[in-house]
């Protein structure tokens, strides 16, 4: 390796193992200590002459050799990276274009709408990103002839794309559940008409989920995800009734009857970690002692006004806090498994072996490409989280997609490539850049990540990285015996 050249490899520490990560192969490394030493000062620039000295002084010429075989291994793979290397030109819009993929960003095929069927919520979550149900506008309920436009809309951008999604969202979609049974209803009907399959989420805070919906959600929705914050204090600080009630035992009690008649089909109990619970491995074991299999807990974002006096939002100051509880997680997480108890934390999902494929790591979410959300008026908008926001509307289901060159279209063509911080990121295939919503909400632009939530989420891959090397570990200690 030449005296100053990047070496694309993030080292990090985690449970007294000492990790190497590349980027460019989603390959996993532990190292000892003349290998964490060789790979530190390489990534410092240090020649291959002043390396070998250093390290044999300290650990032997054999060593050296060894250590700056496997250096150059590393260095081999990790400098053919393609998206380091692809060129780009400018698609007149100031945003880097993908001209090196297989396929144009000015030819999308959806694949999913998220259907905004209630702009309104039984619950008054403090930290609500969606002005607690309304989106900032008013309030209202999506009608079955909007939720038949937005089936005919998606089949008719879905190109040959055999399988179509449909995501219930809100506010609380359960406050219209008739338009939700409508449209299911409509989907099936004009999918098999076109030969094709849909498959349906539903997202809902479980309060007023009875015995009849939920036998209903089991029979027509491939995955449904259910808001539960953890422990009884967690959840009734952050997500109460209007006027303060507590709703942790409702909706624990109702969401456990539902989970109870699942059996193997999807589901996720998920929740929200503030300020107010940086002990959030806690809220895992407790969910996970409720008797939930697959978990998903992640940071607050946004929020309803007349948060910061409540003191929730999570700051640059609590980064040091999360990773160090995301790292307690994961074992926890390692010694429930070994005594027999597998629980599924979503954001510890590493897809080390089938994982999204290399244009989707570099595209990222697709919104407003591949997915959009509609609103109870039919209006589209690159997701849900610009519902609203009114010079990101792309259009309607009624009238079809407006011009691309817009606020709207700069978001679906959003790429890693588009984000300079992100192109020597060590992260980068894992986040694809992050929410772009959340990236234009931190700094005003969308070409630039939240910072914040960037930091969190290289907290939470760390931790993933070292539960999956736990876990190889583990497993090559028992193949031994």
């Amino acid at each position: 390796m030449a005296p100053g050249e990047f070496l694309d490899v993030h080292l990090f520490r985690a449970g007294g193992l000492r990790l190497a990560f590349v980027p460019a192969t989603d390959g996993l490394f532990l190292v000892d200590e003349a290998g964490w030493e060789t790979l530190t000062l390489a990534r410092r620039g240090m020649g291959p002459a002043e390396l070998r000295r250093l390290v044999a002084d300290a650990h032997g010429g054999d060593v050296a050799e060894r250590c700056l075989e496997e250096l150059e291994a590393v260095r081999s793979v990790a400098a053919h990276d393609p998206f380091l290397a692809a060129g780009t030109r400018d698609d007149g819009d100031g945003l880097p274009a993908e001209a090196w993929l297989p396929s144009s960003p000015d030819a999308p095929r959806l694949k999913a709408l998220c259907l905004n069927v209630s702009h309104d919520c039984d619950l008054a979550c403090r930290y609500c990103f969606a002005g607690r149900g309304s989106f900032g506008g008013r309030r209202s309920l999506m009608t079955a002839e909007v939720g038949r436009a937005a089936v005919d809309f998606l089949l008719a951008h879905a190109g040959d794309v055999p399988v179509c999604e449909i995501d219930f969202f809100g506010g609380e979609p359960l406050l219209n559940l008739e338009v939700v049974r409508e449209v299911v209803d409509y989907a099936r009907r004009r999918g098999k008409d076109e030969g094709k399959t849909f498959g349906f989420t539903l997202t809902t805070n479980a309060f007023t989920l009875g015995p009849d919906e939920a036998a209903y959600f089991d029979e027509t929705m491939d995955n449904v995800v259910l808001s539960l914050d953890g422990r009884p204090r967690v959840h009734d600080r952050m997500r109460p009734a209007p006027g303060g009630r507590p709703t942790h035992a409702r909706v624990l009690e109702n969401i456990k009857r539902f989970v109870a008649g699942r059996g193997d089909r999807d589901y996720w109990v998920r929740g929200t970690f503030t300020a107010h619970n940086l002990d959030f491995s806690a809220d895992v074991a407790y969910l996970a002692g409720e008797g939930f299999r697959n978990i998903s807990l992640e940071p607050a974002v946004g929020g309803a006004g007349g948060a910061a006096a409540d003191g929730w939002r999570l700051t640059a100051g609590h980064v040091d806090a999360v990773r160090a509880e995301y790292l307690r997680l994961a074992d926890l997480l390692f010694d429930l498994e070994e005594r027999g108890r597998r629980v599924v934390f979503f954001h510890f999902i590493t897809e080390a072996d089938e994982g999204p494929c290399y244009a989707k790591r570099v595209r990222g979410c697709g919104a407003g490409r591949e997915y959009m959300a509609v609103t109870p008026d039919g209006d589209l908008y690159p997701c849900h989280q610009f519902a609203g926001a009114a010079e990101y509307r792309a259009g309607s289901v009624f009238e079809g997609l407006s011009g691309g060159r817009g606020p709207a279209g700069r978001v679906a063509r959003l790429w890693l490539g588009a984000k300079p911080s992100c192109r020597s990121c060590w992260a980068r295939y894992r986040c694809s850049g992050g929410c772009h919503a959340n990236g234009l909400a931190a700094t005003g632009r969308l070409t630039d990540p939240d910072p914040l939530g960037c930091a969190f989420m290289k907290a939470r891959l760390e931790a993933a990285l070292y539960l999956e090397a736990r876990r190889t570990l583990a497993g090559m200690a028992r193949a031994r015996r």
